[in-house]
C-alpha cells in the first residue's frame, strides 16, 4: 500500500474540517421512554426525534437496550453495543433507516386507499387467470391425448373466453364505482 504524503494528509484534514462544519453531527443522543422516541441533539442546535423501531435491528429491542446507546466518532454515528447496531446520523436525517431490503419492507407497510384498491384489482386479475387455467386445463389435456380435434378445442376455448368476458363486464357494472383516475386509465387502455 502506498504511503500518504504529508500534503495528502493535510488536504484530508481540511476536507474533514469543512465537512464537520457543514454536516450536522450528534452532540448527544438519548432514548425517551415516555414518548418512545430516539432524541438526537445536533451540532447545528436542531433536535431530531424518531421512533427507534424504524431503524433496522431495533424493532424488537427492549427499552433498556435502546437506552444503551453510544455516539461514534465525532458524532457521525450511533451505536447500540448490546444489539450490534450502527447507523449514521446523516443517514437518519436523510430518512435511511437500514439496508435497501429493510427500507423496502418499511415502504411495504404503508397503507393507503390507492394501495388497497390496487391489491383488490390484482386479486381479481389473479382469480380470473386461475379461472382461465382451470377451464382451459381440461381442454388442453384432451387435446394432448388426441381426444379433441383442433376445431372442438378452439370452440371450447372461445366459449370459456366469452363466459369470462361476460363475467368481467358484470363485475364492472356491479362493482364499486371507479375513481376518475381509474376511469381515465381504463378509457386510455380501450382507445390504445
Amino acid at each position: 500500500m502506498d504511503r500518504l504524503s504529508d500534503a495528502e494528509i493535510d488536504a484530508a484534514l481540511v476536507r474533514g474540517e469543512a465537512n464537520g462544519a457543514s454536516e450536522p453531527r450528534a452532540k448527544s443522543v438519548r432514548f425517551d421512554r415516555k414518548s418512545n422516541r430516539l432524541i438526537i441533539e445536533l451540532s447545528n442546535d436542531c433536535t431530531f426525534a424518531l421512533p427507534p423501531k424504524l431503524i433496522e435491528g431495533l424493532a424488537t429491542a427492549s427499552d433498556d437496550q435502546l437506552a444503551a446507546i453510544e455516539l461514534l466518532g465525532a458524532g457521525y454515528g450511533l451505536h447500540w453495543p448490546d444489539l450490534d447496531v450502527d447507523v449514521t446520523v446523516a443517514g437518519l436525517l436523510a430518512g435511511v433507516f437500514g439496508t435497501r431490503a429493510h427500507m423496502a419492507r418499511l415502504a411495504g407497510q404503508t397503507k393507503s386507499e390507492a394501495k388497497s384498491a390496487a391489491a383488490r384489482t390484482n386479486g381479481a386479475k389473479a382469480a380470473a387467470r386461475a379461472k382461465i387455467r382451470a377451464e382451459i386445463g381440461p381442454v388442453r389435456t384432451k387435446l394432448a391425448e388426441g381426444r379433441l380435434c383442433g376445431r372442438q378445442c378452439l370452440d371450447r376455448i372461445v366459449g370459456v373466453l366469452v363466459s369470462l368476458d361476460q363475467h368481467r363486464k358484470a363485475r364492472q357494472i356491479d362493482g364499486p364505482p371507479l375513481s376518475q383516475a381509474q376511469a381515465d386509465a381504463r378509457n386510455k387502455r380501450k382507445s390504445a
